[in-house]
């Protein structure tokens, strides 16, 4: 049988108390670990930061002056662009003179709420088009005031 007059005393007490913390301790850092992981291999924060990627490098395009050729992902990066669709559409000019364009990046072409869309904010007289379906690398040119996308 257990000696209770062990657990009342306070060197005890304040030892159990101490364990217990350190327990809740390593638990709230193993869970927050777990959730670090799984967020990190998410399909959605790839989704992400291949839009934004791409949305820096079309605005790159077009502070630009001249014809120019960017391919993405870098031929050294380990960035693997496969199972995405990735598709840039134009839309038409509103009475501000803007131009706007849509980013989009899917698995597959399949709609989802975690697709990652991007407005793109072009400026006066310049068009983006053009989709990429499950390719290992794209190439964005810019010939005048027209962006492309395709698949290279």
């Amino acid at each position: 049988m257990i000696n209770m007059k062990l657990f009342k005393s306070k060197k005890a007490s304040s030892i159990l108390m101490m364990v217990f913390e350190l327990m809740a301790v390593v638990l709230i850092v193993s869970m927050l670990m777990l959730v670090s992981k799984k967020l990190n291999d998410s399909e959605s924060v790839h989704k992400n930061l291949i839009a934004e990627d791409l949305n820096m490098m079309i605005n790159y395009m077009a502070s630009v002056s001249g014809d120019i050729i960017l391919k993405y992902p870098l031929q050294n990066s380990s960035k693997n662009i496969s199972a995405y669709e990735i598709v840039l559409t134009s839309s038409n000019v509103d009475g501000t003179g803007t131009n706007d364009a849509e980013l989009k990046v899917s698995i597959g072409g399949e709609v989802s709420l975690l697709d990652s869309k991007r407005t793109l904010f072009l400026p006066t007289g310049y068009t983006a088009i053009g989709i990429a379906e499950q390719k290992e690398r794209i190439c964005l040119t810019k010939q005048g005031k027209s962006i492309t996308l395709e698949g290279c």
